[in-house]
């Protein structure tokens, strides 16, 4: 009878610890189950924050070529401008010569001399610079600080009551002239060169006379017979003067 009940203890303690060990599985059961579903979600949390990460690593390429190409642009479209600043620097100073006259600007250490007309003599090549008298003075100016003057000789000349009346243009200004003292300066010219007589009155002559279908310029001339090219302008304004002045006032018929 002991033994009856000793065994229906152990049984009743053996159906505890299998009801017991039954209450751990399901625990551990319900435990992996949370644990993987926590994974899971760890998983697809990390997956979406990598989604993300590269979508801002593909952004930010983009935005980084973006730049870098609106930078190259940005550098090509100076290097085109520093070109054709370079390219209109080298027709200036391809007009730029012995003779011709020039306005100064845009200088920063002689700010004095800004705006006065000079005439080029020379160019300097180790200095870079062209030699301008300006008045009684010489000074070594860069060609971007030069202005060439433009100045057109004959607007209008015509006879009227026996008066020859002449107009001339420089730069936008259209001023009156006194015949008298054009024809003063051009033999003031002719004597100064010894133009009036000998080997130099056939040169100037057959000069002028040749270029029947182009004008001539006053830096060619001055060029030709190292002239100053004030001197010059004087010299074809007078020339021009007489033509004109043949055209209008003279009959070849009469």
């Amino acid at each position: 009878k002991k033994e009856t009940k000793k065994e229906v203890e152990v049984k009743k303690e053996e159906e505890t610890n299998k009801e017991t060990n039954k209450e751990v599985k399901k625990e551990k059961k319900e435990a992996n189950k949370e644990t993987k579903k926590e994974e899971k979600k760890k998983q697809e949390e990390t997956k979406k924050e990598v989604e993300v990460k590269k979508e801002v690593e593909v952004k930010k390429e983009v935005e980084v070529k973006k730049e870098e190409e609106t930078k190259k642009e940005v550098e090509v479209k100076k290097e085109e401008e520093k070109k054709e600043v370079e390219v209109k620097k080298d027709e200036k100073s391809s007009l730029i010569k012995a003779g011709v006259s020039v306005k100064i600007v845009g200088l920063q250490n002689r700010q004095d001399l800004n705006d006065k007309h000079g005439t080029v003599l020379k160019y300097v090549d180790d200095a870079e610079r062209w030699v301008v008298r300006i008045e009684n003075t010489f000074v070594r100016i860069k060609s971007s600080n030069l202005e060439i003057i433009q100045k057109e000789t004959i607007v209008e000349a015509h006879h009227d009551n026996d008066e020859f009346h002449i107009q001339t243009k420089i730069g936008d200004e259209v001023v009156s002239l006194d015949p008298a003292v054009l024809k003063k300066k051009f033999e003031d010219v002719v004597k100064k060169y010894n133009f009036g007589s000998g080997e130099k009155a056939d040169r100037i002559a057959d000069f002028l006379t040749s270029a029947q279908d182009s004008k001539i310029k006053p830096s060619e001339l001055a060029e030709e017979f190292n002239m100053d090219i004030e001197d010059a302008k004087a010299m074809l304004d007078w020339v021009q003067i007489g033509l004109q002045f043949k055209e209008q006032c003279i009959d070849p018929h009469a």
